[in-house]
């Protein structure tokens, strides 16, 4: 059961969450860290990619025209 904390302003809600997102980082950070570094697999360009640059991946130009292709050829 987590309890609510009240705080008296913006400022000090935004030092606990500092403070909190550190500690969390800290306890975790072996999880956190190979998880990124997982590959992945690209079916459009057939290729591994790194978990954590996927996202940037499939908005770059050379994904786009590997998926377009790949759209047209079943067609």
């Amino acid at each position: 059961m987590s309890r609510k904390i009240k705080f008296s302003s913006d400022e000090e809600r935004t030092e606990h969450e500092k403070i909190y997102a550190k500690e969390y980082y800290q306890k975790h950070k072996d999880k956190i860290t190979t998880n990124l570094y997982e590959l992945k697999h690209c079916n459009c360009c057939n290729k591994e990619i790194m978990k954590y640059k996927f996202k940037r991946h499939e908005r770059s130009n050379k994904h786009k025209e590997n998926e377009q292709k790949l759209i047209v050829s079943f067609d």
